[in-house]
């Protein structure tokens, strides 16, 4: 993901409480980005080279009370009000006991006792779990899932025109006519092998993640840096295929978002049964269990007038035989009943 995307994608992970974690190489303008960052969104950058902290420096100190109990004291860099953003480099250099104090951090803003105001985000950085680089093992599936993981590749434009802005005129001018001494180039890439899917990944990340637009053409990026790239391509398939297809519950319960379909697929000379069919087998499953609200009646009302005569007729019939408590707000409904009767007439003629 270069810095365009980073900087749009970075926001929005922000506004969920979800942690971004860039991976990349050294010097390639993590920090810089997140100072950027901070800066653009109108915050305070903390920022704590974990490398060089150690538990204390984190939780704080203990300290004597008058009563004789002790306590921690807050550290000097955790904030007491909002607007700051708070950056853990260097996070997969730090030692195993500095990582323990920094799982509930990450997820709820605590250490110890200490509690993030709102307003205060947390990004990470670190280096590419390999060889080439000295870190932390880094394999806890607990620990991973507590982020998103981004792959921070910016694109040589994107230097060329950071040392334009810093200007460095000459070495801007010497990489746009030999891009291939900008850095040795490795294979190393983010091991998404080391991220895998859970119930607080999908519920905490994903879920509120899918009524952000702004981040479709980076969603599969996004996602498999929650949950892997096998779960995150299964998951956008199956939204891709059920958007597809009319859902029962969605008539009961979104009717005004998929009536236009409905219109479309019950016109006469091109009606989608099959697209209908499926909807109106799972509402009929869905009734005998379920008490609905006024406007879910409503919405399945409507929906039986839109659709085809024939269908709508059967699915009445089969209504006749539930053992549903509010059938009778329907079938005995005469608004209801007198409409039907007008739609039936209509295609008769």
């Amino acid at each position: 993901m270069n810095i365009t995307e980073i900087k749009k994608v970075a926001p929005i992970l922000f506004k969920h409480k979800i942690v971004p974690y860039f991976h990349g190489q050294q010097g390639i303008g993590k920090t810089q980005v997140v100072k950027q960052l901070a800066k653009e969104m109108g915050l305070n950058l903390v920022h704590l080279h974990l490398a060089t902290q150690d538990v204390g420096d984190l939780v704080g100190l203990l300290v004597h009370n008058n009563d004789g109990t002790v306590k921690h004291a807050r550290p000097e860099w955790f904030p007491t009000t909002g607007g700051h953003l708070i950056y853990l480099d260097e996070i997969n250099r730090a030692h195993p006991d500095v990582l323990q104090a920094m799982f509930s951090f990450v997820t709820e803003g605590t250490i110890h006792r200490h509690k993030l105001p709102e307003g205060c985000v947390i990004a990470a950085a670190g280096n590419y779990q390999s060889n080439m680089f000295n870190t932390t093992e880094f394999s806890d599936a607990a620990w991973m899932s507590r982020f998103c993981h981004l792959d921070f590749q910016p694109t040589k434009e994107e230097f060329i025109l950071f040392a334009e802005d810093k200007k460095a005129f000459s070495v801007a001018s010497f990489i746009r006519n030999q891009p291939e001494m900008l850095q040795v180039q490795h294979k190393e890439r983010l091991n998404t092998s080391m991220i895998t899917p859970d119930p607080r990944s999908y519920l905490d990340m994903i879920a509120k993640l899918e009524d952000e637009s702004s981040i479709e053409s980076m969603r599969y990026e996004v996602y498999s840096g929650i949950i892997g790239p096998t779960a995150a391509a299964a998951f956008i398939t199956y939204k891709t295929k059920e958007s597809a297809r009319l859902s029962g519950k969605q008539v009961l319960f979104d009717y005004s978002n998929v009536k236009e379909k409905v219109l479309e697929a019950s016109q006469k000379k091109t009606v989608r049964f099959d697209f209908l069919n499926t909807a109106v087998e799972e509402i009929l499953a869905f009734l005998p269990k379920n008490t609905l609200e006024k406007q879910h009646i409503k919405n399945l009302k409507d929906f039986l007038i839109d659709i085809p005569c024939e269908m709508s007729l059967k699915a009445v019939q089969s209504m006749h035989e539930l053992e549903w408590n509010q059938k009778n707000c329907i079938l005995n409904s005469k608004e209801f009943v007198e409409v039907f009767k007008s739609k039936k007439l209509r295609n008769k003629g």
